[in-house]
């Protein structure tokens, strides 16, 4: 599914952060306690959510 409003780098970032308001949320209103691998598995995404929209992230430095 493609939004026609928003750019693809912040669909991109909201996808990616879901998991992550999840267990929040879980946290906050079910009182359920996050697993161990729930803070690793938070880290990543949010480094991945990091190199994401960090601006030259994957660009060459261009000779010159």
């Amino acid at each position: 599914m493609r939004s026609k409003r928003l750019h693809p780098l912040v669909t991109t970032t909201i996808r990616l952060s879901t998991p992550v308001f999840a267990a929040v949320f879980a946290l906050v209103f079910l009182d359920e306690p996050p697993s161990r691998w729930t803070m690793p598995g938070g880290a990543m995404i949010l480094a991945g959510i990091y190199l994401t929209i960090k601006p030259d992230f994957g660009r060459t430095p261009t000779a010159r």
